[in-house]
């Protein structure tokens, strides 16, 4: 089941503190926690988890299978705790998701992110030059826009590989400042632990 399991936070645990973040962001328009056990059990979906460095949950990103999109993992829900926004946290998640979709294979994710507070915007600045297509949207959740983008491609193993020798003083920061950074945990279990609201 992961990390999570051994250290007694089991999904029961991140399905609780899931609903409880969504009940304190949306309220009645909330995902419920049988949204989370269904996601958290299904081996195709990509649950990101993003934790600071006291292990505490501060925010998550979640994905499953386009039906509509062919190789392509649709972002269903990403949410940050409001004290964590602002800080490139989202960034963080999208990356690891990217990473995580381009292993299992998929070449496209899709979206959809709201207007009226700014999101779609930072979407598209973020992913601009891959953007395949966008159309703005009317939902329960506020007018949306709907995101068609291509994934990165894959880096070659051989450009991720650092020359032998002495890191400089400046790879001895960047890993000092790692440490203290949040890490993001993709679920995965045995057999894979691992109505879209805007992502």
């Amino acid at each position: 089941m992961g990390g999570d399991a051994e250290r007694g936070h089991g999904v029961s645990s991140l399905i609780r503190i899931f609903a409880a973040m969504e009940r304190h962001e949306w309220g009645a328009q909330a995902f419920d926690p049988g949204y989370f056990r269904a996601r958290l059990a299904d081996p195709r979906s990509v649950v990101l988890v993003l934790r600071t460095p006291r292990r505490a949950v501060a925010g998550f990103m979640i994905a499953t299978p386009d039906d509509d999109v062919p190789k392509a993992l649709f972002v269903e829900d990403t949410l940050i705790a409001k004290r964590h926004r602002g800080k490139g946290r989202v960034a963080l998640l999208a990356r690891a998701l990217e990473r995580e979709a381009n292993r299992r294979g998929y070449r496209y994710l899709t979206r959809d992110a709201a207007i009226a507070n700014g999101y779609a915007d930072a979407i598209d600045r973020a992913y601009a030059g891959r953007i395949l297509e966008r159309r703005d949207h009317p939902s329960p959740y506020g007018r949306q826009r709907y995101f068609k983008i291509a994934l990165a491609p894959r880096r070659a193993a051989t450009a991720r590989q650092r020359p032998k020798g002495r890191p400089t003083s400046a790879g001895t920061r960047r890993r000092a400042t790692a440490r203290r950074a949040p890490r993001i945990q993709a679920r995965r279990r045995s057999a894979q632990t691992s109505n879209a609201r805007p992502g």
